[in-house]
Formats: structure tokens, C-alpha cells, sequence
């Protein structure tokens, strides 16, 4: 399902990794899926660089589920979040079914409205 690449969304973090960085050193690698378009993101934040300090947070807590607004696409074609962006967590808990859960229920939802098949009706 494509989206305006314009269009602000919430995302969904995924998973962190470190990876190493094309210019020498290590930098934490970020997916995440869009909300309302259910693809996949991924952003690259360098601890040396100048934007660190926006994304410091969500780095320092890999292990609780995460619900990022306000990041801005860099490049669409590749699903690349800006790492210049100023991510506001709009919700953070240990526990993942208070995110998944509604965000199940908002995209089985949203399929029964647009008349497609959810992975359940399959099974019926």
C-alpha cells in the first residue's frame, strides 16, 4: 500500500542494530514500519554526529516498543528516514501488546473497510 511520501505517519521501532558505517567506525541501524502505510523504514544514527542528540533516547532503550511522529522521509525510493529528524515518542512501553495490539486491530480494521482480505479471513 504506497503512501504520499509527503505525508507525516507514526512509525512503529522495530528492531536496533549495529552495523558498521561506510566511513570507518559503528552506527546503530533503525527499522521501523510506517502505521498507516505498513512499510518498512530504516534510518542509519552515527553516536559522532551532530543529530545523535535527537535519537539519544530511543538508542539508550532498545528493548521497550516504540511509537516515533514528526520523522521525515530522505529518500523514499529507499525507505529512508532522515536521521536529521526530531523524532517525538509518542508512546514507550516494556510491554509490546499495548502498541501491537491496537495497531493489529487498527490495520484489520482498516482492511475491512477497504474490502481486502486479512491474514485471519484466509482461515475461515
Amino acid at each position: 500500500m504506497a503512501t504520499n511520501p509527503n505525508e507525516q505517519q507514526p512509525y512503529l521501532v522495530v528492531k536496533q542494530s549495529k552495523i558498521p558505517s561506510q566511513y570507518g567506525g559503528w552506527v546503530t541501524q533503525i527499522d521501523l514500519i510506517g502505521i498507516k502505510d505498513r512499510l518498512e523504514y530504516h534510518t542509519y544514527v552515527d553516536a559522532a554526529n551532530f543529530n545523535y542528540k535527537h535519537w539519544r533516547h530511543i538508542l539508550e532503550h532498545p528493548d521497550t516498543t516504540m511509537i516515533l511522529n514528526e520523522l521525515k522521509t530522505k529518500d523514499f525510493s529507499k525507505a529512508l528516514i532522515s536521521a536529521d529528524s526530531r523524532p517525538i515518542i509518542e508512546h514507550q512501553t516494556r510491554n509490546s501488546e499495548e502498541i501491537l495490539g491496537p495497531i493489529r486491530e487498527f490495520w484489520e480494521e482498516e482492511d475491512r473497510r477497504n474490502g481486502g482480505t486479512t491474514f485471519n479471513d484466509l482461515f475461515k
